[in-house]
């Protein structure tokens, strides 16, 4: 579970509105009518739950297969 603390009630509210839009269309627009400064925290949060979601990861042995890949052999 994702826990991200010492949001506002405001902060909270526009989480609910993001997480119960399905689909991205319809979330692209509503972001695009929001006012720049509520478009502003509605990105900030993405990247505090895209953060928090990174925080969660705790298997990545496929990650690292996958880099392993690219990895430079001297």
């Amino acid at each position: 579970m994702i826990t991200i603390d010492n949001l506002t009630l405001h902060q909270i509210n526009l989480l609910e509105i993001m997480w119960a839009i399905k689909d991205t269309e319809k979330y692209d627009i509503w972001k695009s009518n929001l006012s720049l400064e509520v478009m502003n925290e509605v990105e900030t949060l993405e990247h505090l739950v895209l953060f928090a979601s990174l925080d969660e990861v705790q298997d990545l042995s496929a990650a690292k297969e996958v880099l392993s890949k690219f990895a430079l052999k001297g």
